[in-house]
């Protein structure tokens, strides 16, 4: 009886420890600022594949969110596809809201453009894309490099 006890002991203790584990979600790494973050962290490690789904997650949680756009076109430009990853700025580009925003969507451009693109001037040639002064506050003056 003791040991018919002890098997079933063990036995019931082996399946709840070979369960499914509970993967609890914190909700501050769900945001697309962090998964836009760890996607940067990826291109700096060239690991293509990953960053394109971190900022994948970050166009999903926020379709407005342009940072999610602009290093979802730098991954896919690392990748090799130029073209996708211009098409990825021009959308951007639509949805930027402010002169910030459109100058990493123009330092970007020109990201890709030396990674192999050969048609940035189609692009610096829309009157959406701000020059550097243009995208300072009123009365700031550009730093001297």
């Amino acid at each position: 009886m003791r040991k018919a006890m002890c098997f079933w002991g063990i036995l019931v203790w082996a399946l709840i420890g070979c369960g499914p584990q509970t993967i609890f979600v914190r909700p501050g790494l769900d945001t697309p600022a962090q998964h836009v973050s760890n996607g940067y962290l990826l291109l700096e490690q060239e690991k293509w594949e990953d960053a394109c789904r971190e900022f994948e997650r970050a166009k999903d949680l926020d379709p407005s969110y342009t940072e999610a756009f602009v290093g979802l076109a730098l991954a896919v430009g690392s990748k090799g596809d130029i073209e996708d990853g211009y098409k990825l700025l021009d959308h951007a580009r639509r949805v930027a809201a402010s002169p910030e925003e459109q100058l990493r969507i123009q330092n970007a451009y020109e990201r890709l453009h030396r990674m192999g693109g050969d048609s940035l001037n189609r692009h610096l040639e829309s009157p959406l894309v701000l020059r550097r002064e243009e995208a300072l506050p009123s009365g700031s003056k550009p730093l001297e490099s």
